[in-house]
């Protein structure tokens, strides 16, 4: 899967963080959806072989200098995605904690998929509780 835009303005940024040994670092804090510390280090290597690299870091610099830190940016946008997540396979509940359950109120139906999915008003959880 391709990188996006976000993406590879918060590896770069996570570059200039930790350096090109922290991958696993960067993909920790950047929340990288999935991807591998191999493949952070690979779409790098990659930045800087077909000379993009300067390009992504003027970008970088120009979000800090607004205040926007990319790591941040792809973690709320990632957080944002897992909060409104509509889930329409009803035979595959996922397993919740109590301490993970979301308030009744906050659990709405969806219209496009006749099931629940999480409002948003939880408590930061990854999964949409049934109630």
């Amino acid at each position: 899967m391709r990188f996006t835009p976000l993406q590879e303005e918060a590896l770069v940024r996570g570059v200039m963080k930790y350096g090109t040994g922290g991958w696993k670092h960067i993909s920790d804090e950047g929340w990288f959806d999935g991807r591998l510390s191999r493949e952070l280090s690979d779409k790098y290597r990659n930045l800087q072989k077909y000379d993009h690299l300067s390009r992504v870091k003027e970008r970088v610099k120009a979000k800090l200098k607004r205040g926007i830190d990319p790591m941040r940016e792809l973690q709320d946008h990632n957080r944002s995605i897992y909060n409104t997540r509509r889930v329409c396979d009803h035979s595959a509940r996922p397993n919740i904690l109590p301490s993970q359950r979301v308030h009744a109120a906050a659990v709405v139906r969806d219209a496009t998929c006749g099931g629940p999915r999480d409002s948003g008003l939880g408590d930061g959880t990854r999964d949409t509780q049934y109630v």
